[in-house]
């Protein structure tokens, strides 16, 4: 009796906790109608404030086929991903241009929605070399392929007004020993093309005057300057080359205290573009022109840093518990926000910066 009360236990755990569950099954196919196996097929609850809850995920077998046997109703916004492959689910693209209007899935009750087949376009290749100042190869560069986020009622690609962000899950890559990339995976149109050294250790505060920086095909530090590269689908333009620019450095110095004004030793300080996240600048890539650790006394200095604006913020760990604070003054100037200051750096070093932490 025992053993029964236990099975059927266990099968009420097991068992569904709605009834009515909806299905959705069908292929993943290439431009051709051949099967594509392996491929990552994501469900992920929408709603009008973005995504919400964790995504639902499958893989195609060797005919293609897919299969979400159970799956809660509601809305659900569909994605594709196959190395070697364009995004399916494409942030740049066009709206009603193949993407992202269309790829909203609704699920009743019970629905049994079957034959969904899905067509993934073989993504095109962007390939080249990157060289140093000297004309020399440059060894572990970061080379990306960049568009526009798509803004509402917007367009994407090189133009526009929104923040620059990797164009597909193979278009970052580094160089090697020869300072050769390819970048693949990438949906048709056009691509601004920046290569970039390696970040430098963030506990380092050097004394170079001059330093690295990003670098824009064919050789500019300015995106807006950049000459645009279009590709085809599943083609291969190749034979670019990036000469990465040097730049004057200077340094940010400063301290950093706690609410009552107490220096606050061994705090991480990071230095980041101004903007970085706030529909301005560069999304999601390691492109940080410097970082220090504070010293006993919280002071601080980070070196090779080029001309810009950026972000000073620290942090500090309080019993495994982090801390981050913000650059309150530079050079006795306020900030307009309380919680954040810029630093800028024209043609000279800037020292008296104060970051501000919460313990």
């Amino acid at each position: 009796m025992m053993f029964l009360i236990c099975s059927l236990l266990l099968a009420m755990m097991q068992a569904p906790a709605t009834t009515g569950n909806a299905s959705v099954s069908g292929r993943v196919l290439d431009a051709a109608n051949a099967p594509i196996a392996g491929a990552r097929v994501i469900l992920m609850i929408a709603s009008g404030r973005g995504f919400q809850g964790p995504p639902l995920q499958v893989e195609s077998d060797a005919t293609g086929r897919f299969v979400f046997a159970s799956v809660v109703p509601g809305e659900y916004r569909l994605d594709v991903q196959k190395a070697g492959f364009a995004p399916f689910f494409d942030l740049t693209a066009a709206r009603g241009q193949g993407s992202n209007s269309q790829q909203l899935v609704k699920l009743a009750a019970g629905q049994l929605l079957e034959g969904f087949d899905i067509h993934l376009q073989r993504g095109a290749i962007i390939a080249g070399r990157v060289f140093d100042p000297a004309g020399q190869p440059m060894i572990g560069a970061r080379v990306i392929a960049l568009r526009r986020l798509l803004a509402r009622g917007g367009q994407g690609g090189p133009g526009g007004s929104g923040p620059l962000i990797p164009a597909a899950q193979g278009s970052s890559q580094q160089t090697n020993d020869l300072g050769e990339f390819r970048v693949f995976g990438l949906p048709a149109g056009e691509f601004l093309l920046v290569a970039a050294p390696e970040p430098k250790p963030t506990d380092s505060a050097s004394t170079a005057r001059t330093t690295l920086i990003p670098t824009y095909y064919p050789g500019t530090t300015s995106p807006e300057s950049a000459t645009p590269i279009a590709v085809a689908p599943g083609s291969t333009v190749s034979e670019i080359l990036i000469t990465v620019q040097s730049s004057p450095a200077f340094h940010i110095s400063g301290i950093v205290v706690d609410e009552d004004g107490n220096p606050v030793a061994n705090a991480m300080l990071m230095l980041m573009p101004a903007g970085s996240g706030r529909g301005v600048g560069i999304v999601g890539i390691p492109f940080m022109p410097g970082g220090a650790r504070a010293q006993s006394d919280g002071s601080f200095t980070i070196g090779a840093v080029p001309p810009g604006t950026y972000r000073v913020t620290a942090s500090v760990m309080n019993g495994g518990i982090g801390a981050t604070g913000f650059s309150f003054s530079a050079n006795g100037t306020t900030p307009n926000r309380p919680n954040e200051a810029n630093v800028e750096i024209t043609n000279a070093d800037v020292d008296g910066v104060r970051v501000s932490v919460r313990r």
